[in-house]
């Protein structure tokens, strides 16, 4: 005990020197000797690049102390195995490890989750003369919140099935007593706690998706928070919190191997299937006409619509709830009208009217107008939905950027992480334009969340995919450099994904998928979409560029279907309609030969001027696909399990290959 109340105590002391002697530099010293270095007194300069030196070598020393003593794991973790029973029937069902070792590595990585937000915690505030900078921090600590919860679904959801499977078993543990898992104990029957997600998924495959997508995002939100420091003024930080991060995308990455592939799911679900054709399965499918994931009662709130004129709006209560009332066949929670004539003229003093964490759908109607403003739904306003009154009515408007000095995570105009978002008939745009470089419209962390009618408009960057699953229905997006992009598991169905002209020096890529992990089950798969070039585009291109030497016309802007921005990249299109803006060679490169072995980009049964496959890129991880068996792997049925939760939502979606 006094060993590790020592180590406590040296940690603080440790880290709280290191963050004085930080902001002693960065405000003062380091000013200080740019002021004397760009003296023209030689001897002056001397003195100063000298001190500057000590002061680099001394921050170096406390660096690495602090890092030895900060990053370094506990000699022993105790936990109590009395609430397992490891009969081994959840490594048989999704896991390649035993269930003790399974949840053993995910309460150690919930751990070290804490101890380097307990790090990153101490720089709030410390940089608030830098904006881009305080903002990485505020980023990082939200990045980290999102993992301690993703992992703690992981936990709990694997405990809870371990309950369910004890319990239509009758297994009591060894000394007689009806088994239940630490998060259980004292609760009501059927009473869940918080921190679960508020969907059931009792089968054995559905858990096993469910672990594989949260921790596939665990694993990628560190890599988020280093990303914004790039281009900062402080390495100080980068560096103090590094190998912390690094220490848990590697404990998040043992993990995640621990789950079973869906290809070890997939061999079950085609013994189900046995003597039946591809075809027949499709048909099948597609005859569901939802995903299974979507509830009855969200599939309806989906094909309805407000009445016109609606009547007033519902009231609201002295605690701030709101009542919901009823507009003809739909119950509406609360009212957002720019014109005053709602419950709000702000759509984020709507969302603040939700509950916490609701198991019903919450549903916010928001009227025709202009709605300049920036949303951020937190991960606890969970199954929100937002009705507009169409993509061209309901607009969500912002215009910030990486160039006026956001991070790239921070400058979306709508974001969300609270779990089964859905939205419908209205437009999120980002104005700041090419110049401004990134800027993103939407991002979004929603796990099973649906876009349906939406409009998705900006130039670079326009919409952040960042993790989990997410499903896109007759939406419109446009944009220029990467314009979709991330790491979520994402189908497109029936979309209009429209290229803009982008800045003379640069080509459009209208991907940009960041797997960073062959455990990981993300990607993107695009079907039934139609890909070509806005009206500014199209106009540009209509004014050819010939080289003589060549003897070839090209047009000024180059159009690929994407890049790989992580090593993994995935990136599937199916049955699309491919406009004559995409170069020949189909994708481009990230850098150089960076990810073209280990990348998987596929094409299936494309059609138009720019859907030719004789000139494609020759990549190792890039392939034709010619077989339904494959492609039925990227479709909503299997890619994002969509039948088991779109039908809720109430959207129109395609199961299968065959609209």
């Amino acid at each position: 005990m006094f060993r590790e109340n020592l180590t406590t105590l040296s940690k603080i002391y440790i880290f709280s020197y290191s963050t004085s002697f930080l902001r002693f530099i960065y405000n003062g010293n380091v000013s200080s000797s740019r002021k004397l270095i760009n003296r023209a007194n030689p001897i002056h300069m001397a003195s100063s690049s000298c001190s500057l030196l000590s002061f680099r070598l001394l921050l170096l020393m406390l660096l690495c102390i602090s890092v030895t003593v900060l990053g370094s794991s506990p000699d022993e973790e105790n936990y109590s195995d009395s609430d397992i029973i490891d009969d081994g029937f959840l490594q048989k069902e999704c896991l390649t490890t035993p269930t003790s070792v399974f949840l053993k590595s995910v309460r150690l990585a919930i751990e070290e989750v804490e101890k380097v937000t307990s790090i990153v915690s101490k720089f709030t505030g410390a940089f608030s003369h830098n904006f881009r900078l305080s903002h990485a921090v505020t980023d990082c600590l939200d990045l980290l919140d999102f993992t301690a919860q993703e992992l703690s679904w992981t936990l709990n959801s694997a405990q809870q099935h371990l309950l369910h499977h004890h319990l239509r078993n009758n297994t009591p543990d060894a000394a007689g007593t009806w088994w239940q898992p630490t998060w259980n104990r004292g609760r009501k029957n059927g009473e869940r706690p918080s921190s679960l997600p508020s969907t059931s998924r009792s089968s054995s495959r559905l858990l096993a998706d469910d672990l594989r997508s949260w921790l596939s995002a665990a694993l990628g939100n560190q890599d988020t928070c280093i990303e914004g420091f790039e281009k900062t003024s402080s390495i100080f930080v980068q560096h103090m919190i590094a190998g912390g991060l690094k220490h848990v995308t590697s404990l998040v990455s043992d993990v995640l191997s621990m789950v079973r592939h869906e290809e070890h799911h997939q061999r079950h679900r085609d013994r189900n299937f046995a003597g039946q054709t591809v075809n027949k399965v499709a048909k099948r499918e597609k005859r569901r006409n939802f995903p299974s994931w979507m509830h009855i009662r969200d599939r309806r709130l989906l094909q309805l619509t407000p009445p016109s004129p609606p009547p007033p709006p519902p009231t609201i209560n002295n605690n701030g709830t709101a009542n919901a009332t009823s507009y003809g066949n739909m119950t509406i929670n609360v009212v957002v009208a720019a014109d005053g004539s709602g419950n709000f003229t702000k759509i984020m003093d709507a969302v603040a009217a939700a509950p916490d964490k609701s198991t019903n759908r919450f549903i916010i109607y928001i009227k025709r107008g202009i709605y300049n403003e920036n949303v951020d739904i937190k991960k606890k306003k969970w199954n929100l939905m937002m009705i507009g009154d169409g993509m061209n009515a309901t607009v969500i408007t912002g215009n910030r950027s990486f160039i006026d000095g956001w991070t790239t995570f921070r400058t979306a105009t709508f974001a969300v992480s609270g779990r089964g978002f859905i939205a419908k008939d209205l437009m999120i745009e980002n104005t700041a334009g090419a110049v401004k470089h990134q800027a993103v419209a939407l991002r979004s962390d929603s796990d099973l969340s649906v876009f349906y009618r939406c409009a998705i408009t900006g130039y670079q960057d326009t919409l952040y995919a960042h993790s989990l699953r997410q499903f896109y229905r007759e939406c419109l997006i446009t944009g220029t450099v990467d314009f979709i992009f991330g790491n979520g598991a994402v189908v497109f169905q029936k979309c209009d994904i429209l290229a803009r002209k982008p800045l003379p020096d640069q080509k459009n890529s209208i991907t940009a998928q960041g797997r960073k992990d062959p455990n990981q089950n993300t990607g993107f798969s695009i079907q039934f979409s139609n890909i070509s070039a806005d009206s500014d585009l199209a106009a540009a291109a209509s004014v050819p560029s010939y080289n003589a030497s060549t003897n070839i016309t090209t047009r000024p802007t180059q159009t690929y279907l994407g890049r790989p921005w992580k090593l993994y990249s995935r990136t599937v299109i199916m049955k699309c309609y491919l406009g004559d803006l995409i170069r020949p060679e189909g994708w481009l490169e990230w850098n150089a030969t960076f990810a073209l072995d280990t990348l998987f980009y596929a094409e299936y049964m494309n059609y138009g001027p720019g859907a030719g496959l004789g000139k494609r890129v020759n990549w190792p991880g890039y392939q034709i696909i010619n077989d339904s068996s494959q492609a039925i792997n990227f479709t909503v049925a299997r890619f994002v399990d969509g039948n088991s939760w779109l039908p809720s939502t109430g959207v129109t979606y395609t199961a299968g290959l065959d609209m």
